[in-house]
């Protein structure tokens, strides 16, 4: 069947055509071209947006990021040559071109687009010879790249690349391939180059970036939804009338300029969706092209301060606006064209959050030990004032002249809110700069706690770092500050925000619910006990490779709570950080949360992302010593009996007990009832000690996995449980275990 498919794709493509479309600017009749026979097409993970700026480029298909359309497939013009690009490396793979019809219809539009005059171009593919057998199909002048150097502009028609496989050293040769006539097709994922290789500047280090910025597209960070479903499928939808105009940088700015002085009135949601993608482009644009926010230089003047009192929404041109300048000309810019700290200013808007310091507040400067065994944040128990700047001054030979290098950053609420509807506070609020030299300088116009960040596998032992410029933080380490220092000194440092500390987990919070605390160490005892708790279950060795964090916001990007590094919460919940050793049962948040971190994907299958994770909660609650039934109104046996009869009643639907992660989680808590907690611990054990090829490669395989290796664990044939369950797992793995006693309780 698969063969017949590519075949029937095939001869739609080699139909003769001959695609003769304007050159230079990019016009509607062109998308038109691209999106003809295309009702839509078939996600591929979950993709991230672009940014479109420029008469050369264009949208030619958007997602939705939050609530507002953006760029997901663009295309563009570059002197003679074209250029596709997709927001995520999934369209570099045939079988999303399988997957549907408007999507197989979609490749045959571009790949002759790209080709333009020519009937059979001659395409090299750069290391990914699957695709380049699925387009020899569609077209047989096909070649396998595996060094870029074999790649001859003369030979070639078309090039096929990751975006974020480009090679620095060939993006000039690549761009003047395309200048001179040639065509690129690629694809990529900002959120998850930003993921994967820890980097956290799309502007100058994506490499798909530094090639495309000239072109008019460049990969943002965030993510994208579908718009639409057919016959269950969500899709892309391809807009009759092409996608709005307003996802173009420029059109925006065009159009926002004119509402403004009066020539073109905007309504709310045009406005909104402008000022979003001129949003977007200030954050996204390099340094190279942001002559054309030239005309919003005048916002980097105005005052703005997001509280929730005064909240700013999308339709708040103005302010919007503001912010996004502001922050890239105060906070990004010194990570991307080394602007002077000594010429950031302090916000208005970070003297309301996260605070300023007292004017009265002595400058310090203070000699820190780091351990750089430890990766990631190290407390400094320092505060950066806003907009003052610090100075980190590295030991001798430190400084690596490339590769790895520790880094400074001010700030621990680390979300980003740009894709949200409203905003609390400033979008961005912290930086972190890498510090290249032996002596670094950096400001932060918001403020904030003040952290020297190892990478990862750095291992340079324990050294001696110099710091001057900030102020004095609450900071209480357990284990290693005195009571006595705590009570008379530390706790009434000046700095608006402070932590408590061990080698489990750090808690930042506003320094005024630590400056009465009188028990520190019954708090980071409780903390650690949680966090013992976690890795307890899951089988791992209680000294850890770095403790965990939690951090309250103003406002997160996401949910009351998220999990991460650092777990992120609210204001409302600050003062339960250091009173819930008295109520307990009051944690299930916080439980959950850390427990998200512990979580393997090994054995949490589709539809149980939000089970397995509160098998760490009640862990937490039962090695509390509390009723489960008290932590959570969900764990009250009424109600999972209540929710398992309707269940079972319903004819035990999958998709349902998916969707209902309560419901899901009394098939586990009926289990642990019946024989405790140790199987879990030990079968948790053995996945953490398996062989990569041993491991689940795909969901079928870890529902496999799962009812066998628990069922061995239980000396129990769970076969018949996870069929009244409606849980799918194959007939080889039911096999596998018949010779065990069924267990069934109901």
């Amino acid at each position: 069947m698969l063969q017949f498919r590519r075949l029937l794709f095939c001869a739609v493509l080699l139909l003769p055509a001959s695609v003769s479309l304007t050159e230079g600017a990019m016009d509607e009749s062109e998308i038109r071209f691209l999106t003809e026979g295309v009702d839509g097409i078939g996600p591929s993970g979950i993709p991230g947006p672009l940014c479109v700026f420029g008469q050369n480029a264009a949208t030619v298909l958007a997602g939705r990021e939050g609530n507002t359309p953006a760029p997901f497939l663009a295309a563009a013009k570059f002197g003679k040559g074209r250029v596709i690009a997709f927001g995520h490396d999934g369209y570099l793979n045939d079988e999303v071109f399988l997957a549907n019809d408007g999507t197989r219809r979609l490749a045959t539009n571009i790949f002759q687009w790209l080709s333009g005059e020519n009937k059979t171009p001659r395409i090299a593919v750069f290391r990914n010879p699957g695709f380049a057998d699925f387009i020899v199909t569609l077209c047989p002048e096909v070649h396998k790249l595996d060094n870029l150097a074999d790649f001859d502009p003369e030979e070639f028609q078309i090039l096929v690349i990751h975006g974020a496989q480009v090679p620095l050293d060939q993006i000039e040769r690549i761009s003047k391939f395309v200048s001179d006539g040639g065509s690129l097709y690629t694809g990529a994922l900002g959120w998850g180059w930003l993921q994967v290789t820890g980097k956290t500047d799309l502007k100058t280090e994506h490499p798909g970036n530094l090639l495309l910025a000239p072109m008019g597209i460049v990969w943002a960070d965030g993510y994208l939804a579908t718009t639409a479903e057919k016959d269950g499928m969500r899709l892309f939808a391809a807009d009759p009338d092409g996608p709005p105009k307003l996802l173009n940088v420029t059109e925006a700015l065009a159009a926002i300029g004119g509402h403004e002085n009066g020539t073109k009135k905007l309504e709310p949601p045009q406005i909104a969706l402008a000022v979003a993608t001129i949003e977007r482009g200030i954050r996204s644009i390099p340094a190279e092209q942001a002559a054309v926010f030239d005309s919003l230089k005048p916002f980097l003047d105005r005052e703005v301060i997001p509280a929730p009192n005064h909240r700013i929404r999308r339709e708040m041109a103005s302010d919007v606006l503001a912010i996004g300048m502001q922050t890239q000309k105060y906070l990004l810019e010194q990570k991307t064209t080394g602007i002077p700290p000594d010429g950031i200013p302090a916000l208005p808007a970070g003297n309301d959050f996260p605070g300023a310091v007292p004017e009265d507040a002595k400058i310090v400067s203070k000699r820190i030990e780091i351990d750089t065994r430890t990766a990631d944040w190290h407390s400094t128990g320092l505060y950066a004032a806003p907009g003052k700047t610090v100075t980190i001054t590295l030991p001798a030979g430190l400084a690596p002249p490339q590769g790895a290098s520790i880094s400074v950053r001010i700030g621990c609420h680390s979300d980003r809110l740009w894709g949200l509807a409203e905003w609390h506070r400033f979008p961005e609020i912290t930086i972190e700069i890498p510090c290249r030299n032996a002596v670094t300088k950096v400001a932060n116009p918001f403020g904030g706690l003040v952290y020297v960040v190892v990478p990862r596998n750095f291992n340079r032992g324990k050294i001696s770092i110099q710091i001057d410029g900030g102020v004095e933080a609450p900071l209480y380490v357990y284990g290693q500050t005195s009571l006595e220092d705590w009570k008379n000194v530390l706790r009434n440092a000046p700095a608006p925000w402070g932590e408590l500390a061990s080698d489990r987990v750090i808690l930042s919070l506003p320094s005024q619910h630590l400056r009465g605390l009188d028990d520190p160490d019954k708090v980071m005892e409780f903390w650690n006990k949680i966090l013992d708790s976690d890795v307890d279950l899951c089988g791992g060795p209680l000294e850890r490779n770095r403790p965990e964090r939690i951090v309250c916001d103003r406002q997160i990007s996401a949910g009351y709570m998220h999990a991460g590094y650092p777990v992120m919460t609210h204001l409302d919940v600050e003062k339960e950080f250091v009173n819930l050793r008295n109520n307990p049962e009051k944690g299930w948040g916080f439980y959950h949360e850390f427990g998200h971190n512990h979580q393997s994907r090994d054995w949490t299958f589709e539809g149980t992302s939000e089970v397995t994770v509160n098998l760490f909660t009640l862990y937490n609650i039962h090695q509390l010593g509390i009723d489960r039934a008290a932590a959570h109104p969900e764990q009250r046996p009424e109600r999972r009996e209540r929710k398992r009869n309707d269940y079972f009643e319903a004819g035990s639907p999958f998709e349902r007990w998916k969707s209902d992660p309560f419901l899901a989680l009394v098939m586990y808590t009926d289990i642990i009832d019946e024989f405790g907690w140790e199987p879990f611990q030990a079968v948790f054990r053995e996945y953490r000690d398996l062989r990569n090829a041993q491991r689940p490669r795909n969901d079928a395989e870890k529902r496999d996995q799962w009812m066998v290796r628990l069922s061995r664990g239980l000396d129990k044939n769970l076969g018949p449980y996870f069929d009244r369950w409606g849980v799918p797992v194959s007939r080889d793995a039911k096999d596998s275990i018949k010779e065990l006693p069924v267990w069934m309780p109901y």
